[in-house]
């Protein structure tokens, strides 16, 4: 054979290897691709099993390649999810998620990460006068539409006859309505809006549904009702990957806060560690010692449901039974 047909031949084998090795599936294809829709615009300590479990390759473990957005009041979490635009979303409670629900958004929740706390609160200035449910009658009152704490606030306003108030769309995360007295009070997490004041100098009064009588299970993880009968094994590797990065995040606080801080650039440490102290509470408490993280049982929804149906607030009635499944959280604890 001559020595230009050797080569020809030679070039053209080794076409044939690049091109088969630039067909054959990188780790990175493999990967289930899913995404999850967070509730906020921002990242704190909230989400931090989110940020622990993408940092610490606990997504990566379970072959997940996760993309993790935040929210907005357009881009809320039912939306997202019920669209088909995001897998999985994290609402502020399995109160917002029954409200979906009963007005035909097919999803299911699959987790509760924190217990037996009311986060969702009502706040003013401190001069204000305003420290109990009754002196909101006749006040402007700033919401966050779409968020756990409205549905909680209107519960509580109609459970003790607050009847004469203004309503105020203060466009989600946004507490210059208050601190500049376009509303006399407005939507607030104990954990969040109040801490954050706090470390600006603003001091102001929480008025607590719990001292009325309200117990108000909170960050609620869920996806559809297709993507349980679909894919439930994407389902059941992001949860365990999502509750691995919370026993992570309760155990190493400060490593967490630095994932937190890559993710936004504001983050003030300080506030993080005393948001996380509460969070850890509601997260760490002896149900989850006894059931584990993120457990759910009837007596939580049926809880939540009767309070939204006993203020109007539950548009078609259903069985909650409906609106949960604890399948994965028990084949993940091995029960």
């Amino acid at each position: 054979m001559k020595k230009t047909s050797i080569i020809i031949v030679i070039a053209v084998l080794l076409l044939i290897l690049f091109a088969g090795c630039a067909n054959q599936p990188t780790q990175e294809d493999n990967k289930i691709k899913t995404s999850v829709r967070l509730p906020i615009s921002v990242w704190n300590a909230w989400f931090g099993s989110f940020a622990a479990a993408e940092a610490k390759g606990y997504f990566a473990e379970e072959n997940l390649d996760v993309k993790i957005n935040l929210g907005s009041p357009e881009l809320n979490p039912v939306k997202m999810v019920v669209s088909g635009a995001d897998d999985f979303g994290v609402l502020g409670g399995p109160d917002t998620l029954l409200v979906a629900r009963s007005k035909g958004a097919p999803i299911v929740a699959i987790a509760v990460l924190q217990h037996d706390k009311t986060f969702p609160c009502i706040m003013s200035l401190k001069n204000s006068g305003i420290t109990k449910v009754s002196d909101l009658e006749g006040k402007k009152i700033g919401f966050f539409y779409g968020h756990i704490s409205t549905d909680i606030i209107h519960a509580l306003l109609k459970q003790e006859g607050v009847k004469n108030y203004k309503e105020v769309d203060v466009g989600g995360y946004n507490f210059t309505p208050l601190v500049s007295g376009q509303v006399d009070a407005e939507w607030c997490f104990i954990t969040d809006a109040v801490l954050n004041l706090k470390h600006e100098g603003i001091e102001v009064n929480v008025i607590s549904p719990q001292d009325y009588g309200m117990i108000v299970d909170t960050q609620t993880i869920f996806t559809t009702e297709k993507m349980i009968k679909e894919s439930p094994e994407k389902v059941e590797k992001f949860l365990r990957a999502t509750l691995e990065g919370i026993k992570f995040s309760l155990e190493n606080t400060e490593e967490t806060i630095g994932f937190l801080a890559k993710k936004e650039s504001n983050l003030v440490p300080e506030i993080e560690r005393e948001r996380f102290a509460l969070i850890n509470l509601a997260a760490d408490n002896k149900n989850s010692k006894k059931f584990g993280l993120g457990y759910m049982n009837r007596e939580i929804f049926e809880r939540a449901y009767k309070r939204m149906s006993d203020n109007g607030l539950i548009e078609k009635p259903f069985d909650v039974s409906e609106a949960y499944t604890t399948q994965f959280l028990d084949k993940i604890n091995g029960k």
